[in-house]
């Protein structure tokens, strides 16, 4: 589905929602966007153009990052201040989806599994490589190479896969980002991943959240040393603004709600649909969501554009001409794209304990931050 104009408008629903970020946005609560990086000079998120210099606080999964490492397809969460029709980033996190060794691929189905987790590409997928000789193409990749993706979450957790970086060298260190699927007083599970703190204090992850784990992959479960819980929600504080993309992973039956990748977002009756049409949010749609942050744990749509759809038809999955997720290019090599940014802007609920560890508040997409500090 094309967005369309509300109201008569000539412009596109898409388009409104950036206007809407630029109306609401009272300086209260701060505003926050999540989504898939579509262009440079600025970067494009979600239709906006948001600006940035080398001065951005860039972060990769938590840890300190370089604005040289921003690339087409790549999942951001950006920390933005607004000045009149102006938007600048104050810090910009790249978040991976998944990173590790791939365990299986099927071409057919057009399927990854790294982590237990079902990585879906297609022909708009984009394929970087880090080093020389790594595979640039996705007929190029093999069990055993070592690949971190950036992409969302669809049905049944699937993961739609917008980019994938090959040539990392990082052995068995791992990252994963999704929703606790179980926690307990000594360990947790993200999308049925079993994670382990190594002398973390797990008592703010609890069932539902969202959360990146990083840590040592051991075949069975990650020996986590760090963990973010919250990166998205914690953009911004109550009264504040989320500009999201994602995919609709379920809609509950009499529930004014829709199931977004890794997050819940509340409908209300004063919840505009693009084109008017709320039956045209169905599961898999692809959408941009105008959220504001309602409560400690609570988003409530102000907006919802159905932008597509995740591609997958799971009824089928031997045709591989069903699962095209985001190309002309049948196997999305990284040198069909451009992704030069250098000539940036300069001119601007479950249960826990406690273990041993520390953790830091902040408002810069990353949430709360929990490391290993050793014994």
């Amino acid at each position: 589905m094309v967005p369309g104009g509300i109201g008569g408008m000539g412009i596109s629903f898409t388009e409104q929602l950036g206007d809407l970020i630029l109306n609401q946005d009272g300086g209260v609560g701060g505003t926050g966007i999540v989504g898939t990086i579509t262009g440079f000079g600025s970067i494009c998120v979600n239709g906006v153009e948001v600006h940035f210099s080398q001065s951005t606080t860039i972060t990769v999964d938590g840890q300190s990052g370089h604005i040289d490492q921003l690339k087409l397809g790549q999942t951001v969460a950006v920390n933005v201040e607004i000045r009149g029709s102006r938007i600048t980033a104050k810090s910009i996190s790249l978040r991976q989806a998944v990173s590790g060794t791939i365990e299986g691929i099927d071409m057919a189905r057009r399927q990854i599994d790294i982590l237990g987790q079902k990585v879906k590409f297609g022909r708009r997928t984009i394929v970087g490589s880090k080093r020389p000789g790594a595979p640039s193409r996705i007929n190029q990749l093999r069990v055993d190479d070592i690949i971190a993706v950036s992409g969302l979450r669809a049905r049944n957790g699937a993961i739609i896969a917008s980019r994938i970086d090959t040539g990392l060298n990082t052995g068995r260190k791992v990252t994963l980002t999704g929703r606790v699927s179980h926690s307990s007083r000594a360990q947790f599970s993200v999308e049925n991943v079993a994670v382990k703190p190594a002398n973390l204090r797990i008592g703010r992850i609890r069932t539902g959240d969202e959360v990146t784990v990083s840590g040592t992959w051991t075949g069975t479960k990650i020996i986590a040393d760090r963990a973010i819980s919250k990166p998205t929600l914690s953009l911004a504080q109550k009264g504040g603004h989320l500009l999201i993309e994602g995919y609709v992973r379920d809609i509950p039956k009499k529930a004014k709600k829709i199931d977004l990748g890794t997050m819940r977002v509340r409908l209300s009756k004063k919840t505009l649909f693009s084109g008017g049409d709320p039956g045209a949010l169905t599961v898999n749609s692809r959408v941009i969501v105008l959220a504001e942050r309602t409560g400690r744990n609570k988003l409530t749509a102000h907006a919802v554009s159905v932008i597509g759809d995740a591609g997958l038809d799971e009824r089928s999955p031997e045709s591989a001409d069903h699962l095209s997720p985001l190309s002309d290019d049948e196997d999305g090599g990284e040198d069909q794209k451009s992704d030069d940014h250098s000539k940036s802007d300069d001119s601007s609920s479950g249960s826990g304990n406690n273990n041993s560890g520390s953790e830091s508040e902040n408002n810069s997409g990353q949430g709360s931050i929990i490391e290993n500090q050793g014994d």
